[in-house]
Order: C-alpha cells, then structure tokens, then sequence
C-alpha cells in the first residue's frame, strides 16, 4: 500500500456524459490530475478513509502484479462535495493501513468461496 502525495482536494463531480463517471479526479500539489477508483472505505476511530487505486489498475487480474493503492481522509462538505485530504499523522496512517489491509484481505478470501 502506497501513500499518497496529494494534497487536499475535492473530487471532480460527475456528469451525465462523463466517460470517467464513477471515477475520482484527483488533483496533486502541481495541479496534475489523475483517476482514481474507490476500492472501499475504512472507519478508523470514528473517521472515514478511502482506499483508492488508480483507475486504469485491472483490479480483476489473476496476476501477482502489485498494486499501488492511497488513502486518504474522507469528508463530506455542507454542499456534498467529496473531500479527500491526505494522512498527515503516520500513527493514523499506520491504524488505517493496517485496516484497509485487513478489509481487502478478508472481502478477497470471500471471492474464493
């Protein structure tokens, strides 16, 4: 699991004729974007995470290839934005890695049976 280098920033919102509907536009410190799609999201002492990987990752492959995955803090704002903020504090990053771990462990050990 990867962390991230983005800094705060707001999802792009969805259009109806948008090919990257259902995908998250993120935008790093230098103002260059990239797609994300959310795998799942944590609760860590009473704050959501989002564990995202990059939208072109064939998250169906059978092949022992890594993926690189980012959390990031998730917030919604008075307007239902989506606000993702990066981890700041390694301890939390550390209790969300570690449950962002043990939940796409256990969803995979259900696509087995």
């Amino acid at each position: 699991m990867s962390g991230s280098q983005n800094d705060d920033t707001t999802a792009a919102a969805d259009d109806d004729d948008d090919p990257n509907e259902g995908l998250i536009i993120l935008a790093n410190g230098a103002g260059e974007e990239k797609a994300y799609q959310c795998l799942a999201m944590v609760e860590v002492e009473g704050t959501r995470y989002a564990v995202l990987a990059p939208a072109e990752a064939d998250m169906d492959s059978e092949s022992d290839e890594d993926i690189e995955l980012f959390l990031f803090e998730h917030e919604v704002d008075e307007e239902g934005d989506e606000i993702f903020s990066e981890i700041e504090d390694e301890a939390t990053w550390a209790k969300v890695q570690a449950a962002a771990e043990a939940l796409l462990l256990e969803s995979n050990d259900g696509d087995d049976a």
